[in-house]
């Protein structure tokens, strides 16, 4: 674990800093016999990294899960230029990117290549994990039939909106007794 620090500026928020990260990310890179893997690709906490390590010699990888492209909010938010153009200039350290969105791999293919971007989605093995009726399920489980459930499956942090599920059980439950949250 690397203590962070949030960075602000007036009212604005330019994503975590960690300068013990660094400071061991720079070590590893240093000797050449590392491959660098980083997630959250539209991030100002990626490009502080980007842009402090020298990653010339070694292999960059960056995986998006979900965040937008700078180009989604240019109507709303003008600022979000400076962003994309930050971007521009960090992202030439990248090697190659994984993203989630078929959207986002559109813009990616279209500023870097089809040769620096894979399309990768989550998925589940059906061979694996055959579908099988909600009620073998509930039993298999030990769920009454009857019982609804309210599944959560992500980060605990407030970005993800987790108090909203969990607003939205207490609004539920207090009419319906038979509802479970599982998170």
């Amino acid at each position: 674990l690397f203590p962070s620090s949030i960075i602000k500026t007036g009212g604005y928020e330019f994503g975590e800093w960690s300068g013990e990260l660094v400071r061991c990310l720079k070590k590893e890179v240093s000797t050449g016999k590392v491959l660098i893997h980083l997630h959250g690709l539209h991030s100002y906490t990626l490009n502080h990294i980007l842009f402090k390590l020298d990653l010339g010699n070694v292999p960059v990888i960056v995986s998006q899960r979900g965040d937008f492209h700078p180009s989604y909010f240019l109507k709303e938010k003008y600022w979000s230029i400076l962003k994309w153009a930050i971007e521009k200039i960090s992202f030439e350290s990248i090697d190659l990117f994984q993203v989630m969105s078929r959207i986002e791999f559109g813009i990616m293919v279209n500023s870097y290549g089809k040769d620096k971007v894979i399309l990768w989605q989550d998925g589940i093995d059906f061979e694996k994990f055959k579908k099988i009726p909600k009620n073998i399920a509930k039993k298999t489980i030990g769920i009454k039939e009857s019982q609804k459930l309210v599944l959560y499956v992500g980060q605990f942090t407030r970005d993800k909106g987790v108090e909203n599920v969990i607003s939205a059980y207490k609004y539920f439950k207090a009419s319906n007794k038979d509802i479970t949250l599982i998170l």
